[in-house]
């Protein structure tokens, strides 16, 4: 398997990630799961080199852990 396919692999896995955290009814949970998700979208978007989406996942990520 290429590199550039797990990477796209990896980055499908986050969004995942993130969508699947809306559908929890806790909160808490549900800020647990998009942080997890917007930290890993960010590692994402630093390998592809995407720095505008580096930037909006780490304010998610860091308004996600100041709500906690």
């Amino acid at each position: 398997m290429s590199t550039d396919l797990l990477v796209e692999i990896f980055g499908y896995i986050a969004s995942a990630i993130v969508v699947a955290s809306f559908a929890l009814t806790s909160v808490r949970k549900l800020r647990i799961v998009n942080a997890i998700g917007a930290i890993l979208s960010v590692i994402y978007a630093v390998i592809i080199g995407s720095y505008p989406v580096v930037l909006m996942n780490l304010v998610v990520a860091c308004l996600d852990i100041y709500q906690l």
